[in-house]
């Protein structure tokens, strides 16, 4: 590496991953060394400069995708198919020290230079992914120290402990490292088995430590955490060292950008993500709790902020204390969340029914929430599920109508399953979704998204109603598709009305309207054929629709991170040559 300190920007990351492009093209045996020319420093982390003010620093890149990128750049490097050798020459903090341990070996200059994950030391968890990276590449003796303690090793302490695997001078290092690279070259002589050793050691299903390896989870690590938590990183830095106040600002620069460009004026994220939510409104109060401490003046608009996160976290979780498994999410910890906030002070509350593109309609016995908001723009849409229009139902804090949830592993043929129409309470159209997706840098982001127009959210003691319309099935098959739910409290029962308007009716078009079920849930079909029974925890509940065909149908339930369970879920199945068309369906309590 020559770029002075070999600090870190999307730039640098690219011209590092051009450089293993290259490498990967070849066959047969070889290795890779790295080290820098510079005699002070192997890497010394992330370019401050370009992070405060990529405008001014074009040089650096798109700041944007840099979190995301350089997390797949370290996974990338752990499975390299060939040995790879990290001299370090110099200091190793933060990104230089994550880049060290991603090689297969690493040697180390013995009279200057320190290796260091301070994390603990500035006041912050660290990532999993990182975490998964240190617990492989750490001796167990060694791993406390280093994580917990923010040790900093020089490099005969590091040899000493087994993080490098051999020293010395300057001067003699890279004659070193490459007899060592000269040596294992061999080894990858047949670069596919080489390379799923290395995958079986730290891939998806790892064989040693953590369930995952590092380079699973640094590959799929998501980039708003990594954006965040090194803006909170550097701020708690600025508070620590007030004479160097370039750190401060800096931070507070970057969190001024990211409350920019990814929060809404009504302090909702831009992805509509509800567990970005969370996460934000989190880092949010402890950069302010750090504030308080360091006896420091908090800004304005760090306290505006948290207030608008927490009116809408209050909206989406702590008036219904239910997880709604809408956009990327899943079962929550927010319980353990809501203690932490009380710990500290914070209450919130919110009592409006609509925010962020959903509705939350309740009483104490029943709560009906929709998703009835647009798409995201692209950049936000990592996460999002082609879900518009879809609802769920609780009665009695149990949930009876349920999207399918969230599959978060961006790696595994379920999440792009999970994000489909098709495992939402939604109108499908010949088994397409309602939002088309395509890859970006391994990840699904929307294509042209959708709209929802005729918004319209009633809340009376004894009428509910949401409704509205999106024009996601537009230009592939020239339709509208409209919903509207009315629930009656008295009489506990949901009218629902899919509606399709088409610009002609040439040709004929299937459509299937899916009603997912939770996987405690018992459902049977009457004798006539006319209505599906439902029982939850004793509870008993009649779906019916009187014109179409009305069937059971097993499925996957992705309520738990990562994990699925078969569920069962009901669907009206039809086909429609009409211009005009509505599907009217009921669920009543028993």
């Amino acid at each position: 590496m020559n770029a002075g300190e070999n600090r870190w920007n999307t730039s640098f990351v690219r011209e590092f991953a051009k450089a293993l492009d290259e490498i990967e093209k070849d066959e047969g045996p070889g290795a890779l060394v790295t080290s820098s020319k510079d005699p002070k420093f192997f890497s010394n982390g992330l370019d401050l400069d370009w992070m405060q003010d990529p405008e001014g620093h074009p040089e650096g890149g798109d700041r944007e995708v840099f979190g995301e990128e350089f997390m797949y750049l370290m996974g990338r490097i752990i499975t390299l198919p060939i040995p790879s050798i990290c001299a370090v020459n110099g200091h190793a903090f933060g990104a230089g020290f994550m880049l060290a341990l991603s090689h297969d070996l690493r040697l180390m200059r013995e009279d200057r230079g320190f290796l260091c994950a301070n994390e603990m030391q500035l006041g912050f968890k660290i990532p999993r992914p990182e975490l998964a990276l240190f617990k492989h590449k750490i001796p167990a003796n060694s791993f406390f120290e280093t994580v917990q303690l923010s040790k900093r090793w020089t490099g005969e302490a590091a040899f000493a402990a087994g993080i490098v695997q051999g020293k010395g001078s300057f001067e003699e290092l890279p004659e070193i490292a490459i007899k060592k690279a000269e040596e294992l070259a061999p080894l990858a002589k047949d670069r596919k088995h080489y390379a799923a050793q290395k995958e079986m050691l730290y891939g998806e299903n790892a064989a040693i430590n953590l369930n995952h390896g590092p380079a699973h989870m640094l590959k799929n690590s998501k980039e708003f955490e990594n954006k965040m938590i090194g803006c909170a990183a550097i701020i708690l830095t600025g508070l620590a060292y007030k004479n160097e106040k370039q750190y401060l600002e800096n931070g507070l620069n970057l969190l001024k950008n990211i409350i920019k460009s990814s929060i809404d004026n009504q302090g909702f994220p831009r992805s509509r993500n509800i567990r970005q939510l969370t996460f934000y409104l989190k880092y949010f109060i402890i950069i302010r709790e750090w504030f308080k401490e360091s006896q420091s003046l908090i800004p304005e608009y760090i306290d505006e902020t948290i207030y608008y996160l927490g009116s809408s976290y209050a909206f989406i979780w702590q008036n219904i204390k239910q997880d709604i498994f809408f956009n990327g999410n899943f079962s929550s910890e927010n319980k353990e969340f809501d203690q932490y906030l009380k710990r500290f002070g914070y209450t919130f509350k919110n009592q409006i029914n609509e925010l962020g593109g959903y509705a939350i309609l309740k009483n104490k016995k029943i709560i009906l929430a929709a998703d009835i908001g647009s798409s995201p723009n692209k950049t936000f849409s990592n996460d999002y599920q082609a879900g518009a229009l879809s609802f769920e139902i609780f009665s009695n804090e149990k949930k009876l109508i349920s999207n399918a949830g969230y599959y978060a592993d961006r790696n595994n043929k379920f999440n792009k399953l999970s994000r489909s129409t098709s495992l939402h309470c939604a109108l499908t159209i010949e088994d397409y979704s309602s939002c088309n997706f395509i890859k970006h840098q391994k990840n699904l982001i929307t294509d042209k998204g959708l709209k929802i127009s005729k918004k319209n959210v009633v809340f009376e003691n004894n009428y509910w109603k949401i409704s509205g319309a999106h024009d996601g099935y537009l230009i592939k098959f020239g339709t509208i598709y409209e919903r509207e739910i009315e629930f009656y409290p008295e009489q506990m029962k949901f009218i629902g009305y899919d509606k399709l308007f088409r610009k002609n009716s040439n040709k004929e078009i299937k459509f299937d309207i899916r009603f997912h079920l939770d996987p405690n849930s018992k459902v049977m079909k009457t004798q006539d054929n006319k209505s599906i029974l439902i029982e939850l925890d004793e509870e008993g509940w009649k779906f019916s629709c009187d014109n179409f065909d009305i069937n059971i149908d097993n499925g996957l339930y992705f309520g738990n991170k990562n994990s699925y369970k078969e569920n069962q879920n009901i669907f009206i199945s039809g086909m429609n040559n009409e211009k005009e068309q509505i599907i009217k369906w009921e669920i009543s309590k028993l």
